[in-house]
Parts: C-alpha cells; structure tokens; sequence
C-alpha cells in the first residue's frame, strides 16, 4: 500500500521549485490544521521543514525546537494561529533575523486551509502580515518574502495606538509576457 500520493501535489510543486529550509503556515499540528500533507510532500520538494509535526510548546518537542519556537518570529507566528488577532510591533529586522541565519528565505501559507475557518481567516492574515508583510500568490499558497518583509517600513506603534488594519490583500505574483520565469532567489 502506498504511503503517499504517487504525483507531486499543488504544493509540492511550488515548493520544489525553491531551496533550503521551508516554514509552512499553518502549522501542521496547530489550531487550523491537523493533517500532515506537508510532510508527504518532503518526498517530492527535497526540503526540510522548519516546523514539523509538533508545536515547539508540546510537551514531547525536543529541546532545540522549543527553543527556535521561542525566536520571536516563530512565537508570533506559531501565536496568530490561537490569538489571530494579535499584531507584531517589535523590531521585523531583528525578529527575522534567525529565520534567515538558518536559510529559510520565504514563508508559504496554505490559504485553503483558512477558508475552513472564515471567522478568524482576515485576523489570522492580519497577525502574519503584521511580521512577514504583504504576500504574493503561487498556487496554492500566499509567499512572503523575508527579504521584502525586512525592507517593507511600517509606521512605529506607540502605547495605546490601535493595530493596523488585519489582513492586507495577497499581490498578484509577477508575470513576464516573454514565457515562465524562474523562480527567485
């Protein structure tokens, strides 16, 4: 009997087309998922996930994930998913910071997932974007581009100032008349 689908998925196929490490949101094991998709699809995309089947707050986490989840990037994100209307307001640059020292260049949201969730789908965008920025769309994902996301200037938040506005619209991704691009990097 088989153990995974015998094509590459949608999502496969667009992570296949990067390299290096790959954070995908929503967590595997959190609050808007509970399936593991994402870890068939290892066999067809080559890359390591950052997060795996377990929250870096269970119990049973090994030490070194309870500690990556405690980055504040990973603790916000991880975060959006049982507070989704929370917004980061630190410093992007240095919250993002680790997640690039290990290699990890663009984060992939699942936005079907979301849409078994429409209460709280627009505050769970909202708190991600709040870190990682406006999205592009490739498939069936949202990408953020942690590069961009650092760049990307936000206004300072100052004691008792409301949060931005939940939720920014996905940005169509770019096309070129000439034929497909390849992938950036």
């Amino acid at each position: 009997m088989p153990s995974t689908r015998a094509t590459p998925s949608a999502y496969a196929r667009v992570l296949a087309k990067g390299r290096g490490p790959v954070l995908v949101l929503p967590s595997i094991a959190g609050a808007f998922r509970l399936d593991a998709h994402a870890l068939a699809d290892q066999v067809f995309h080559h890359r390591p996930l950052v997060n795996g089947p377990t929250l870096p707050t269970a119990t049973a986490a090994p030490e070194p994930w309870k500690q990556m989840g405690a980055w504040p990037s990973l603790h916000h994100l991880f975060g959006c998913e049982t507070t989704p209307g929370a917004r980061f307001d630190g410093d992007v640059a240095a919250a993002l910071a680790p997640l690039r020292e290990i290699g990890l260049d663009r984060v992939y949201l699942d936005a079907a997932v979301l849409g078994a969730h429409p209460d709280d789908a627009t505050d769970y965008l909202g708190c991600v974007g709040s870190l990682l920025g406006v999205p592009t769309a490739d498939g069936p994902y949202l990408v953020y581009d942690l590069k961009r996301a650092i760049r990307v200037d936000r206004p300072p938040r100052t004691a008792g100032s409301a949060p931005p506005p939940a939720g920014p619209a996905p940005e169509p991704a770019p096309t070129d008349p000439s034929g497909p691009a390849a992938p950036a990097r």
